[in-house]
């Protein structure tokens, strides 16, 4: 048995309190923590042909339609001040190239896929922004 550690966002995350947290993540990678259970949730996925949350995301933000996207909204980003319409619009494109791509993937998965692109957007356009700032 381990005794974890855990981040007050990961606490705020698996109450509900962080919406930029998965409870489900949180917990996944919580139990990952104890090599027991690591070995069992191996076996389970290992069994039923499932991957980690994280690994699936990774993937699919690593295929070019998806780059795509993310670098067609940080474009539209530099030609805007509002970027919530551009940040819906990337989410739109995701959401449609998921569903062409992976229709295998649950509806739900695809829009929480398609909320980590725009996601991806904001992220990336905050590094710029700070990189930018820092040059100055």
């Amino acid at each position: 048995m381990i005794l974890p550690e855990i981040s007050a966002s990961k606490v705020a995350g698996l109450i509900g309190l962080n919406r930029y947290q998965n409870p489900e993540e949180i917990m996944y990678t919580l139990l990952m923590k104890d090599p027991e259970l690591k070995k069992q949730i191996r076996a389970i996925e290992i069994d039923n042909n499932r991957r980690p949350y994280q690994k699936v995301v990774n993937e699919i933000l690593a295929e070019h339609p998806i780059r795509d996207c993310v670098a067609s909204g940080l474009e539209a980003c530099k030609k805007t001040t509002d970027i919530a319409s551009v940040l819906q619009d990337v989410e739109n494109s995701a959401m449609l190239v998921l569903a062409l791509r992976h229709d295998k993937l649950t509806p739900a998965l695809r829009l929480s896929i398609a909320g980590e692109v725009r996601g991806q957007v904001s992220k990336q356009r905050g590094l710029k922004n700070e990189e930018d700032i820092l040059d100055t």
